[in-house]
């Protein structure tokens, strides 16, 4: 996960309106920089006698497919987002996504009981040309619950199936009619989960306090995976309790195999402040990791969540997950 990032764009120097798809090459002279950069672009074509039309769900308005194809996110509705790969098959796989939002920004009306205008979110995931492969969305009236969205904010789950591996870039957005778009791009690595003897997937959160938060919409998928709905944060107060939710994957057939997990709580000086260790046999292949995590006694600074899997039988055949986190004094939360 990326603590800092930055979005570069430019002006193409190519002048002609031909039409045709254009390569782009991104390179830095840092041996230990990762560039991530789109791969080229389709020009306009100049005998185009109407504005080319903008990608979007169906039905969706002219305002939320102008943000979701904008060049660059658009910060008047601020969002955050996260998104969690998980198998769905042996050869796709299924997306998991999170998108919340605060109620400050939004318009309401006069008696402050519903929304001004209703607020159109999707979510979609973009492959190296640009195109949308896959998308949802929704529209959010809120005929009730204004108080607690006024309180607590908002937030919307979505799922994305049938993803090959590969590279995509996630693009969530909320549309408040012409007043206000808000948008949060990021590039997501969807791993072939049949790869390797062990494979795991990626890691949901959710916590107490993060719970007050209304959900839109639940995903039903989760609703025996966590003790809530999975939560954008990443940074919590001691008094606060996480929940984890991840899959194992073992892929050699040949031999019955315990899976022993873990999921630890490491310090920013490396020092292990909780472990917890399981013995699971996979159902299907597949070994469904939960786990509560009191964060009482952890004192405020940066913080590592390391969940890990191996073979009991040969435990040099292992896997895991690492999500950086963060503990805050409760009057900062």
């Amino acid at each position: 996960m990326s603590s800092y990032y930055y979005v570069l764009g430019y002006y193409s120097t190519h002048a002609k309106q031909d039409g045709q798809y254009h390569g782009i090459s991104v390179s830095v002279d840092r041996a230990d920089a990762k560039v991530l950069a789109r791969h080229g672009y389709t020009a306009v074509r100049a005998t185009d006698v109407k504005a080319p039309s903008l990608a979007g769900p169906p039905g969706s308005t002219i305002e939320l497919r102008q943000a979701l194809n904008a060049v660059l996110p658009l910060p008047d509705l601020p969002l955050s987002t996260s998104a969690g790969a998980f198998r769905q098959t042996k050869d796709r796989a299924t997306l998991s996504i999170t998108l919340e939002g605060l109620d400050s920004e939004l318009t309401w009306s006069g008696e402050g009981t519903s929304l001004a205008a209703p607020v159109e979110m999707t979510a979609v995931v973009l492959d190296d040309h640009g195109s949308i492969v896959q998308g949802e969305a929704h529209r959010l009236l809120l005929s009730n619950g204004a108080d607690r969205v006024k309180q607590f904010g908002f937030r919307w789950l979505a799922r994305l199936n049938d993803l090959k591996p590969g590279r995509y870039q996630l693009r969530a957005v909320a549309s408040e009619g012409r007043a206000k778009q808000g948008s949060v791009f990021y590039d997501l690595d969807v791993p072939d989960f049949s790869k390797n003897a062990l494979a795991m997937s990626d890691v949901l959160l959710a916590s107490v306090i993060a719970m007050q938060r209304p959900t839109l919409r639940p995903d039903a998928v989760l609703a025996d995976a966590l003790p809530g709905p999975p939560t954008t944060l990443r940074a919590f107060p001691a008094s606060d309790t996480i929940a984890i939710y991840a899959e194992v994957y073992d892929n050699d057939p040949t031999r019955i195999a315990e899976v022993e997990t873990s999921v630890a709580i490491i310090d920013d000086q490396g020092q292990e402040q909780s472990r917890s260790v399981e013995t699971h046999h996979p159902v299907n292949g597949v070994v469904r990791v939960k786990a509560r995590l009191p964060l009482a006694g952890l004192q405020p600074g940066g913080y590592t969540l390391a969940v890990e899997a191996r073979h009991r039988t040969d435990r040099a055949v292992s896997t895991g997950r690492a999500i950086a986190l963060r503990i805050v004094d409760d009057q900062k939360r």
